[in-house]
């Protein structure tokens, strides 16, 4: 395995942490993929993790930081749950919902060192190239160093980009829908405030209270929002007992909507009009 310590000549301040893209376990992957099509996304090709145990479609938006991508990803376990890492085992243990967030770093060791030391419980990162087959005559290699899901109540894992064009076609970020920005990703926290407080330092910016009740952190140029179990209630309807990630929002050209486009999936997606005031 590559020794990613020669990449620590980066300064902490140089390592930034921002919100790339978020996982939906779901619990037949064509099925949602077909569900998504309807709802007028565009997916990529199915790509299968043989070394992760697990496959996938990405629904891919036209990222503002060309160094990272934005998408949210359609995921389902291939193999039995102990058969996959022990921290992808935890996370994917459950009935199909959002899953986790994928941060973004400029180098995922800098990073990992960062949050350990902040106490955050994740695995070393590590380094991955794998063969993605595109079409039956065209495969790509992208290559990446990451680590797998930490353990905090709305999980993460980081993921550090060697060729992130390969996941910026412009035929996968155009939408029948008019779909164009992951705008947030929606989570709910009976501490939220602590919660707001802990991504706001990662994201090295801050964390505001809304008159809605709910805590904002901005994750450039997505954002975090964070509910109180009680707001989450009077907002969305949705009675959430723990904590976790229950949806997220996209810009559109259309009028402001609310789905559970996956009935199977514990979440939802909202629809914001592009020009709508709400990130």
């Amino acid at each position: 395995m590559p020794d990613l310590s020669a990449n620590i000549n980066h300064t902490l301040a140089s390592d930034a942490l921002s919100i790339d893209h978020v996982v939906a376990q779901v619990a037949n992957l064509e099925h949602a993929a077909q569900r998504m099509r309807d709802a007028g996304f565009t997916l990529s090709p199915r790509s299968d993790l043989s070394n992760v145990g697990v496959a996938n479609h990405l629904v891919l938006f036209e990222p503002v930081d060309w160094s990272c991508a934005s998408y949210f990803e359609l995921m389902i376990p291939t193999v039995p749950l102990n058969a996959l890492h022990p921290s992808m085992a935890k996370v994917l243990a459950g009935k199909p919902a959002w899953r986790w967030l994928v941060l973004a770093t400029r180098n995922a060791l800098v990073s990992h060192q960062r949050l350990t030391a902040d106490g955050v419980v994740m695995p070393a990162p590590l380094h991955v190239r794998r063969q993605w087959m595109i079409s039956p005559s065209e495969s790509v290699w992208p290559e990446f160093d990451v680590t797998f899901p930490c353990d905090e109540r709305l999980p993460f894992n980081l993921c550090q980009y060697h060729n992130v064009s390969l996941y910026q076609r412009a035929e996968w970020m155009r939408h029948p829908n008019g779909a164009r920005q992951l705008a947030a990703v929606i989570a709910v926290d009976p501490q939220p405030e602590v919660t707001a407080r802990d991504y706001a330092r990662w994201f090295g910016t801050k964390a505001h209270r809304l008159p809605t009740g709910d805590w904002r952190v901005a994750g450039h140029p997505t954002c975090l929002e964070i509910w109180s179990l009680d707001a989450l209630t009077a907002h969305y309807g949705i009675a959430a007992r723990a904590a976790g990630y229950v949806g997220i929002r996209v810009r559109y050209p259309g009028p402001h909507r609310v789905e559970w486009l996956l009935p199977e999936v514990d979440g939802f997606i909202e629809f914001v009009n592009e020009r709508d005031a709400v990130n």
